[in-house]
């Protein structure tokens, strides 16, 4: 039986779990070595945003250099552990600090730049940590949403293998009885009103969202427009029923003119 784009959207549903999953991974791996990495004595009155986030904070008074490098550490293990599994870094060559905005925000790339004057103290070591489990917490929705992806896409493929195996066991239409073509045209309908169940359950899909808590949640129409952008059809799964069920009603009109030439 041929591949269709509904297997390839299965596959493709896959494959970006286990990015995300390794993603997942390495933050875990990231937290754990920041954690470890000790924070300079904070120096004067650091500001801390409303939203959680860290502002730069000037280096505490004889600790020189201390505060830049601890930052740089982070960014070397962030570099090490992260980076490589990056689902959001644009290229492999991307500097680390824009992987760093790109999965941890402005705040936390300003905080480690070496061209800002930072204290690695506990507020900006909390911060990036914050920002860290928030990644996570992100990355879980996703996954989430993956997985009712793949439940939605995988009964359109059972659908899709139940009615190419009854194409496939089709006998030729002039050997058939006047009963048994009508027995074919009923079974021809009555896949069609199936697909076009499956059809709107596929829309009510799309049109849902799917999180892990109240503020974290991702949609699944954004995230079937993520995962096939490269495929020939945007929405292989709607545009795969809506072949199918087309080609249901070319057999049934080929079946109801031999019932017609019968009577």
């Amino acid at each position: 039986m041929k591949t269709t784009l509904v297997d390839k959207a299965l596959s493709r549903v896959a494959e970006e779990r286990t990015l995300l999953r390794n993603l997942q991974a390495a933050f875990n791996q990231f937290e754990q070595e920041v954690r470890q990495l000790s924070t300079a004595p904070t120096g004067g009155s650091p500001r801390q945003m409303t939203d959680g986030g860290v502002t730069p904070v000037s280096k505490a008074v004889g600790a020189a250099g201390s505060g830049t490098d601890r930052c740089q550490s982070v960014c070397e293990v962030f570099a090490e552990r992260v980076k490589p599994h990056s689902t959001e870094a644009v290229d492999g060559d991307e500097p680390v600090l824009e992987t760093v905005r790109h999965e941890l925000g402005d705040e936390v790339a300003l905080a480690l730049a070496p061209t800002t004057d930072t204290s690695y103290d506990k507020r900006v070591k909390q911060g990036i940590l914050a920002a860290s489990q928030q990644r996570r917490t992100e990355i879980e929705a996703m996954c989430n949403a993956l997985d009712a992806e793949e439940v939605s896409v995988e009964s359109a493929r059972e659908l899709v293998t139940v009615v190419e195996q009854f194409a496939a066991d089709e006998e030729p239409l002039l050997s058939l009885s006047f009963r048994a073509l009508q027995s074919q045209h009923e079974e021809l309908a009555g896949y069609q009103d199936r697909i076009k169940n499956r059809l709107e359950q596929r829309q009510c899909h799309l049109h849902g969202s799917t999180g892990v808590d109240a503020k974290i949640g991702v949609t699944h129409l954004s995230l079937a427009e993520h995962l096939y952008s490269s495929f020939t059809s945007s929405y292989p799964v709607l545009s795969t029923l809506t072949q199918l069920c087309s080609c249901c009603q070319a057999s049934q009109r080929e079946v109801r003119d031999h019932l017609v030439r019968r009577v």
